[in-house]
């Protein structure tokens, strides 16, 4: 059975719409998009958004939708974002510099469905760095050309102190 979704999307809700989008494609709910319509990530529309409209738009999602995941809430036992994984998240998108923030992809934050959030700044020239926030520890690695430079297992910070590790292995990726 076929049913059609009609989706109208401005500036100040593009990004939670296609991560809607791409999360129903993920579960599979959904196929697929209507023929000739392109939804990716360089659609002028989301790429064209400025570095504070970026951060807004990553904050709104990891305060109001990664907060409010239920339990189960990818139909496999996943369990809900942790309270304290939701501030060092935002504590993190609030004190990183613009062009750190503004270079994340719409879908580059995540849920995990042990309670954490992960967060992938991709290069794609096999330069990126991966962070995964949890209560207690965060684990990240930062990769070179495809070689990982840099791994900590137990990368510790509170959420209002920027560590200052991990803003050195951003800035690498970036320069």
């Amino acid at each position: 059975r076929n049913m059609i979704l009609h989706l109208d999307f401005n500036e100040s809700n593009q990004g939670k719409v296609l991560r809607h989008l791409r999360w129903l494609k993920d579960i599979g709910l959904i196929r697929g998009f209507a023929p000739g319509e392109k939804i990716a990530e360089d659609n002028p529309a989301v790429s064209n958004l400025n570095g504070t409209a970026v951060r807004t738009t990553l904050l709104d999602y990891v305060e109001e939708e990664l907060a409010r995941l239920p339990e189960s809430w990818d139909g496999y036992g996943g369990c809900p974002v942790e309270p304290e994984v939701i501030k060092k998240t935002s504590g993190l998108l609030r004190q990183l510099p613009a062009k750190l923030v503004s270079a994340l992809d719409q879908d580059a934050i995540f849920p995990n469905p042990n309670g954490t959030i992960s967060i992938l700044w991709d290069k794609k020239e096999g330069n990126e760095l991966f962070l995964e926030i949890g209560a207690m520890d965060c684990t990240y690695y930062f990769k070179q050309g495809g070689v990982v430079k840099k791994l900590n297992n137990h990368l510790r910070w509170q959420p209002d102190a920027l560590p200052k590790e991990l803003l050195e292995n951003l800035n690498l990726l970036f320069s």
